[in-house]
C-alpha cells in the first residue's frame, strides 16, 4: 500500500490486508492511510464486501483518516447508493464503526428502523439474527447518548430475566471477583463493591456491564444506576484484556473507547485496569495493592 497506493487493481487484495489488520489489530497509519486514500480514488469500483472490509476497520482501530471529509463524503455515498446490497450484520457492524469515532450516521437511521430492514435482518442465519438483534440495539443507544437530535431511542430494552443471554469473557469474571478482597482493602469498605453490574434502561450489551462498581455508600449498592440516573459517585471499575487494545498493546480500540465515553457521558467516573497488569501483579499482593490504589487515587483526585 504504501509503494504502490492507489495504483493496486487487486481490489481483493486491499480488502483482504484491511480484514487482516482488524483481525490481528494491526493500528499502522501507513496501512490505514494509504487504505482511506484508495477507497476515495476506487469506491465506484469496489463491491460491498470490499467496501465493508475497507470502511469498517478505521473505527475499530479507532484510526482517524487523515483525509477525512473526502472519506467520510465517498463512503456515505457508497452506502446510500449500494445500501440493500449489503448484508443487514454488514449495515449494523459498519454504522457502529463509525459511531466509535464520533461520526453518527444519522442520515440511515430511517433506513435502519424500519420494517423492510428489520424483515431482511431476519432472513439471515440464526447466529447472525441474534448478532444483529444486539448490535443493533447497541446503535440504537450510542445515538442516543451521543447523537443530539437523535429521535430514539427506537428499540425497548430487554429485562434483567434474560441475563443469562449475555456473553462476558470468563476471564473478566473470574477477576472481578478475585479483586473483590483486594480492591474492598484499598477503599476500606467491601459492602460498597458490586460485582457484574449490568446498567439500568439500557440494552443487554457487554459495554453496559460493569465488571466491577464501586458505591459512595452501602446503602448506594441497593440501587440500581445506568441511564438518567444520577451517577456522578459512583466508579465504574474496567478490566481490559490485550485483545481491547491493538497489537502493541499501547492503543485501545475503538470498541472500548466507545463503552468508557459512554459511562463517562452519564457521569460515571472510570477506572480502567489490565488485565496483563493483574495477571502478573498477582503473585506480589503489595504491588497488586499499590496498582490498585493509584488507579483509584487518579480516579478520585480527578473529581475533586
Amino acid at each position: 500500500i504504501k509503494h504502490r497506493g492507489c495504483q493496486i487493481q487487486e481490489f481483493d487484495l486491499v480488502s483482504t490486508i484491511c480484514n487482516v489488520c482488524v483481525y490481528f489489530r494491526v493500528r499502522s497509519p501507513i496501512i490505514l492511510d494509504g487504505a482511506s486514500e484508495y477507497l476515495v480514488h476506487n469506491v465506484s469500483k469496489l463491491s460491498v464486501s470490499q467496501l465493508y472490509s475497507i470502511g469498517r476497520m478505521f473505527g475499530e482501530l479507532d484510526f482517524h483518516p487523515t483525509n477525512g471529509f473526502k472519506f467520510w463524503r465517498e463512503i456515505e455515498f457508497a452506502l446510500e447508493h449500494n445500501f440493500v446490497k449489503f448484508k443487514p450484520v454488514e449495515v449494523i457492524n459498519l454504522m457502529l464503526s463509525f459511531v466509535y469515532m464520533e461520526k453518527y450516521p444519522i442520515n440511515f437511521i430511517n433506513k435502519l428502523f424500519n420494517p423492510y430492514f428489520l424483515d431482511r435482518l431476519h432472513t439471515q442465519t440464526e447466529s447472525e439474527v441474534m448478532y444483529s438483534r444486539q448490535q443493533l440495539k447497541l446503535l440504537d443507544a450510542a445515538m442516543e447518548l451521543g447523537c443530539r437530535g437523535y429521535g430514539g431511542p427506537y428499540l425497548p430494552c430487554e429485562t434483567d430475566g434474560r441475563l443469562r443471554t449475555l456473553n462476558i469473557d470468563k476471564r473478566i469474571l473470574k477477576m472481578a471477583d478475585k479483586l473483590f478482597d483486594p480492591l474492598g482493602d484499598v477503599i476500606q469498605d467491601h459492602s460498597r463493591l458490586g460485582i457484574g453490574v449490568v446498567l439500568s434502561s439500557l440494552p443487554l450489551h457487554p459495554y453496559y456491564w460493569v465488571d466491577i462498581m464501586i458505591y459512595p455508600t452501602r446503602a448506594a449498592s441497593l440501587l440500581r444506576f445506568g441511564f438518567k440516573t444520577k451517577n456522578s459517585s459512583n466508579i465504574a471499575v474496567l478490566i481490559n484484556l490485550p485483545e481491547h487494545y491493538d497489537s502493541t498493546g499501547q492503543h485501545m480500540l475503538g470498541p472500548q473507547n466507545l463503552r468508557i465515553r459512554h459511562l463517562r457521558a452519564m457521569d460515571f467516573r472510570v477506572m480502567t485496569l489490565r488485565y496483563s497488569t493483574l495477571k502478573t501483579l498477582w503473585k506480589n499482593p503489595q504491588k497488586l495493592q499499590e496498582y490498585l490504589h493509584e488507579k483509584y487515587s487518579l480516579v478520585v483526585e480527578k473529581t475533586k
